[in-house]
């Protein structure tokens, strides 16, 4: 159920039950969507960020990024006191959808020896939850829904469902007994989702990265994830993986389906007469007709990677940006973890304006430790006007406790430079966790 099955990506996977047929080209360096001259092997003579490697490590090109010896944040998170956490009344005012979301339960932690771990072993099928009734075809709208940190879970006009980052673990550490923990309550599991066809990864991570979701999700679903760490999946027996180097681009076509109605049909083949037969082949070349080109670009951030003790920078990190080419058009970036540089401008004059997109505002503090990994909340209003942004998602706040500013000041400082930007008031948000909003795209606006 809910596979996205690719010619190309996929031949292990079962065309039984999928949502999408998906045909796709090989990855390419990305087309410059706003400049339509500009071939495709342009990215270096104009200038464009490119990842470097060397000595088999990637490096940020940008001298904005500084790196601290691990002596020095260790012994700043060993002598620095946790900020105290926001009471359960400011919680369920500031950060949950509701006030009685179920209660968390107590997922296997999110560690790769644990990797075998169902996601769905302790949810609770019978809990209120804040999804929208209908995940359908709603015009020219982008539907998101805060699962909580990075994770998001997106739908696109033209049917398309992914997730981003996605992590449902407790503990985001290799230790199951210590790390940071889940300051609020889970709304969501993957077992309340709707039919995934992507997930977006954009480093490694364990706040990021959660072994146990990709235990649930297998070869379900097209993995996108940045250069270098295709091999810890297919490690774990997971093929549909597409690996990207900044600036890559893959397109697809999207082949819409009702998987009901196709499979009501086949049931009922036997009683059906030759009229009726041919209606029906009628119908389904109706929908092979019915096609909507996506494009996913790698983009780059500023940031760095590791999962092991060994294994720092071995793989690249990267934000992502979809696009719908043909019917309604929709162009949404996620940037997982960043710290601020110049890349943003270029992102934006290239592949932009967005008309949605999601920016990290927390674990921001001491400035002089974390600026070059994590932006603050002025710097993520920066980061939406480069890009060129309708609207903006705050995330990457009110879940783990990462650093030491107080929980809910990056969004209160992100209300506050929104209002002394002259910005609207809902142009660059927070959303509450297990919370759902319907973004509309300037095309339908128009």
């Amino acid at each position: 159920k809910g596979l996205l099955r690719s010619r190309l990506l996929l031949p292990s996977v079962s065309s039984s039950g999928a949502r999408h047929g998906c045909s796709s080209s090989t990855v390419k360096r990305a087309p410059f969507l706003n400049d339509a001259s500009s071939p495709l092997d342009l990215l270096y003579t104009k200038g464009l960020s490119h990842s470097v490697y060397e000595k088999g490590r990637f490096l940020n090109p940008w001298k904005s990024y500084r790196k601290h010896s691990a002596y020095k944040i260790m012994k700043y998170f060993m002598t620095t006191p946790k900020p105290k956490l926001p009471s359960l009344e400011s919680s369920n005012q500031h950060i949950h959808q509701s006030e009685n979301p179920f209660q968390f339960q107590n997922l296997p932690p999110n560690s790769d020896q644990n990797s075998n771990s169902n996601t769905n072993s302790n949810s609770n099928s019978n809990s209120t939850l804040s999804l929208p009734t209908s995940w359908q075809h709603r015009g020219g709208r982008v539907q998101a829904t805060w699962i909580g940190h990075a994770s998001f879970l997106v739908h696109l006009p033209n049917g398309l469902n992914f997730l981003t980052d996605p992590v449902f673990s407790h503990r985001v550490s290799p230790l199951s007994f210590a790390g940071p923990s889940r300051i609020s309550r889970l709304s969501l599991t993957p077992s309340h989702l709707p039919p995934i066809d992507f997930i977006f990864i954009t480093h490694n991570h364990y706040d990021h990265l959660d072994s146990s979701v990709v235990s649930h999700y297998q070869n379900s679903v097209v993995w996108f994830v940045p250069k270098g760490l295709k091999s810890w999946f297919n490690k774990r027996n997971i093929q549909s993986v597409i690996e990207m180097d900044w600036y890559e681009s893959q397109t697809f076509q999207i082949q819409k389906q009702d998987d009901q109605k196709l499979n009501d049909q086949k049931l009922n083949d036997q009683k059906l007469n030759d009229q009726k037969l041919n209606e029906q082949k009628l119908n389904e070349e109706k929908l092979n007709d019915d096609k909507e080109d996506v494009m996913v670009t790698c983009v780059p951030v500023q940031h760095w990677s590791r999962r092991g003790v060994l294994d720092q920078n071995k793989t690249l990190w990267c934000g992502w940006a979809i696009r719908t080419l043909k019917g309604e058009k929709v162009n949404v970036a996620f940037l997982g973890d960043t710290g601020y540089c110049e890349v943003f401008e270029e992102i934006g004059k290239y592949l932009g304006p967005f008309d949605c997109s999601f920016i990290p505002i927390g674990a921001y503090h001491p400035r002089e430790l974390f600026e070059g990994q994590h932006i603050d909340s002025i710097q993520a209003v920066d980061i939406h006007q480069a890009l060129k942004s309708r609207k903006s998602v705050a995330m990457h706040w009110g879940t783990f406790v990462l650093t030491g500013e107080p929980v809910l000041e990056p969004v209160e400082l992100l209300k506050s430079e929104v209002e002394k930007r002259g910005l609207k008031k809902d142009e660059f948000t927070a959303m509450k966790i297990g919370e759902t909003r319907v973004f509309h795209t300037a095309e339908e606006i128009n």
